[in-house]
């Protein structure tokens, strides 16, 4: 359902002084003729768009249900925000997928990226997906997106209560956390098991799904340091400090 009302103005200045609502559309009806990225779900918009032909103004605010991106669901997605001279800004918006929630702002200025974002309840295994290394839990993501369209950046924070590797649990979790298409890489990261208390750097290199890095540990049980690592040695016991 559309609904287009305005008028432009074809002489002179070109003046556009308009209002579009679209009312539970198909966004992949929509979204092919502007991007490759695969999405879905029903759309609805409210847009002003003024300015002149040559040089749009557009603001309003969009709202999606029952849809996905690259294959991943998302269940509401809200934004409100405004174009003008290649910039769009985005005042807020909220994304909702499966029991995760990530809200923030910013602008983007050509393929250029400046977002801030909070994230709860982060579904790990979606995250960080490898066929060498399980990880299960939820966790807290706080920073920025930074980067192009093509290459986003994020830095920030990571927080959980628990989170399991390889069938080991992980709690009191915090740490940094950059990421970008190639690589997941943990700085500072925090955590305890069991008795052990560690300190790690290391991450995921995404293109081989290998693991890297290194830890400092304190009491830490020998048994589950190996079914972390997955090196196959069995029936090993003992505390490990270093």
């Amino acid at each position: 359902d559309y609904e287009l009302v305005g008028k432009v103005n074809l002489t002179d200045n070109h003046e556009i002084d308009a209002n579009l609502n679209i009312n539970e559309v198909r966004l992949e009806s929509i979204a092919k003729g502007f991007t490759d990225i695969p999405m879905t779900g029903w759309l609805s918009t409210n847009v002003h768009i003024g300015g002149s032909t040559i040089y749009p103004e557009i603001a309003g605010s969009i709202k999606l249900h029952d849809g996905s991106v690259y294959g991943e669901l998302v269940t509401d997605a809200v934004a409100n925000f405004a174009y003008g001279d290649n910039r769009l800004d985005v005042t807020d918006f909220s994304v909702k997928a499966y029991d995760s929630e990530i809200v923030g702002y910013g602008h983007m200025i050509g393929d250029g990226l400046n977002f801030t974002l909070t994230g709860k309840n982060i579904d790990m295994e979606r995250i960080v997906r490898s066929q060498t290394t399980k990880v299960g839990g939820y966790a807290d993501v706080d920073g920025t997106i930074t980067g192009t369209t093509n290459h986003p950046i994020f830095n920030g924070n990571l927080h959980s209560d628990n989170i399991s590797v390889n069938d080991v649990a992980l709690t009191k979790i915090d740490g940094k956390v950059y990421a970008d298409p190639t690589v997941v890489n943990l700085q500072n990261l925090y955590f305890t098991q069991g008795k052990g208390h560690y300190q790690a750097h290391g991450g995921m290199n995404l293109d081989s799904k290998q693991l890297f890095g290194f830890a400092q540990v304190v009491d830490g049980e020998l048994e589950r340091i190996i079914q972390f690592a997955k090196v196959p040695v069995y029936n090993l016991d003992g505390a490990l400090s270093g």
